[in-house]
């Protein structure tokens, strides 16, 4: 018996039509296409099964989704890809955990952010105060330390303008410059100084007729008699009533009727 010969695997790149072939029982079958593309039905069968594959997976979501809420297909719009196909392959019972733990989770969230939006509230609310009283402690310690300053300053010209007072009133009144006329030479310092120099005018009065009082005439110190006397004794008793001065007991007292008249007694005697 004749052995057969099987060829496999071979590629046939020419097919030529003759008068005698060599192998007159030999079949071909073959078909011709272009070697591109245009289309999808001319998609090879490896394009075919994924788009297969494909449109399989889609209509399987599809399917899932006409079984969601309106509420669950929200939620799930709001997932990346990956999550959406893990919420997806859930049952109903299962989906509606997940989206009731999301929710707890997003208000716990919301709860934390209010709750550290309103301590930062807090802690510059309490930080603007602090630093409200920090520079209203500071801006009153300078209010003090200047006040005390003008103070110091006005002490200090007060002093000196009372100084210049006294050695310019002390020439026309001496006892103005003496310790035991310090208080009533500030008050005269005070007073306005129409009020000053009325004073003053009166006080040089005193010390005129205290000075010629005191000078004796003639042979003895009380030549005009009784006159100068009275006059004494209403000074002397003036001065222990009033707690004061000879030379105000005596501008006081020669400021009455009666004194007045005694004063000029004295020196009608004096002449």
């Amino acid at each position: 018996m004749k052995r057969k010969t099987k060829l496999t695997k071979l590629k046939i790149t020419e097919v030529s039509g003759v008068d005698n072939p060599a192998n007159p029982g030999a079949h071909i079958a073959f078909w011709k296409r272009d070697n591109e593309t245009n289309g999808d039905n001319d998609m090879d069968v490896q394009e075919l099964a994924k788009k297969l594959e494909e449109m399989t997976a889609q209509n399987a979501e599809l399917a899932v989704m006409a079984k969601m809420s309106d509420a669950e297909k929200d939620f799930m719009a709001k997932m990346k890809d990956e999550d959406k196909k893990e919420f997806m392959a859930m049952d109903a019972e299962k989906r509606k955990e997940a989206m009731k733990k999301s929710d707890e989770s997003e208000e716990a969230e919301k709860a934390a952010a209010a709750a550290d939006s309103e301590n930062q509230m807090e802690k510059k609310e309490m930080s603007e105060k602090e630093t409200e009283a920090v520079s209203k402690a500071d801006f009153e310690a300078v209010q003090k330390a200047n006040k005390e300053l003008a103070d110091k300053v006005a002490k200090m010209e007060a002093e000196k303008a009372f100084d210049a007072f006294i050695a310019k009133a002390s020439k026309q009144v001496p006892s103005l410059a003496s310790e035991a006329k310090v208080d009533f030479a500030k008050a005269l310092f005070a007073m306005p100084q129409d009020q000053q120099d009325a004073v003053l005018k009166e006080l040089v009065a005193a010390e005129k007729i205290k000075s010629e009082y005191m000078i004796e005439k003639g042979t003895s110190a009380r030549n005009d008699g009784g006159a100068s006397e009275q006059l004494e004794k209403l000074t002397k008793s003036h001065m222990e009533a009033n707690k004061t001065s000879f030379s105000d007991a005596m501008l006081a007292v020669t400021s009455t009727p009666e004194g007045a008249a005694l004063y000029k007694q004295t020196l009608a005697g004096a002449n």
